[in-house]
């Protein structure tokens, strides 16, 4: 599985196409959680070469947690010019590991592994040339039934995408695995995500073609605001270059 920013330049449509056709199928195969330990946890995701050791794992609240992953995405960004990933519990303010990719995406192969409730978990990396978030992005969210996906850049602007809780969050403490997964969808949402997907495509064609990559950022933006509310969602930036697109 991959959080994958848009600053992925597609070099043809096939490539966009295989993109779409490769999002994974919900995590969900089994009906309840599995209750790991935070060690076993960190055992399953250590499997990956890319995986890093966070500087600290646990924060007194959500908010410290939150800043010390962004900027972690900063330094590696500054350091590297590439992406890096934070996978954090907003119940345990655990940090769960950290991953690191290159310029273009950070690869999380064994966070599918985890047989657990995601419904807690946020997931912020960098983007390095500061586009909001990607298709792909979009659809690790809506398939692994993550809490939130967050893009930061360089300058800690950020793009964010969540679940409108309060409606199905459970209030059983042994939740389903991924609550959030494509059974659970309305024909709305689905309808949404289809015409999401669609829009998105041809974005990356007529923009990749004309080399117009600000433009591009711009028109993410726009399909992002129009279709994640459709898909109960919800969609969040504080981009400089986008305020002069805001309603």
């Amino acid at each position: 599985m991959k959080v994958v920013g848009n600053s992925v330049i597609i070099n043809n449509m096939n490539r966009v196409r295989n993109l779409f056709k490769s999002t994974p199928k919900p995590a969900v195969l089994q009906e309840k959680a599995e209750q790991l330990s935070y060690e076993k946890i960190l055992e399953i995701l250590r499997k990956a070469d890319n995986f890093v050791e966070p500087a600290k794992r646990d924060f007194d609240s959500t908010k410290t947690m939150f800043e010390y992953a962004k900027q972690r995405c900063i330094e590696t960004l500054k350091s590297k010019n590439s992406e890096h990933a934070v996978i954090m519990n907003t119940k345990t303010n655990k940090v769960l590991g950290e991953f690191i990719g290159d310029s273009q995406c950070v690869p999380m192969s064994t966070f599918n592994d985890l047989n657990i409730d995601k419904s807690d978990i946020v997931v912020m990396h960098g983007h390095p040339k500061n586009f909001p978030l990607s298709y792909a992005d979009v659809s690790f969210l809506r398939d692994t039934g993550i809490k939130s996906i967050i893009a930061v850049d360089i300058n800690g602007e950020f793009s964010f995408v969540g679940r409108k809780y309060g409606l199905e969050k459970p209030k059983s403490k042994i939740g389903l695995i991924n609550l959030y997964n494509k059974k659970s969808e309305t024909n709305r949402e689905k309808r949404a995500f289809l015409s999401y997907s669609a829009t998105s495509c041809e974005d990356a064609e007529f923009f990749r073609n004309a080399k117009l990559e600000e433009g591009w950022k711009c028109a993410i933006h726009d399909t992002l605001e129009t279709y994640i509310p459709s898909m109960n969602l919800r969609y969040v930036t504080n981009y400089d270059y986008l305020k002069n697109t805001k309603k």
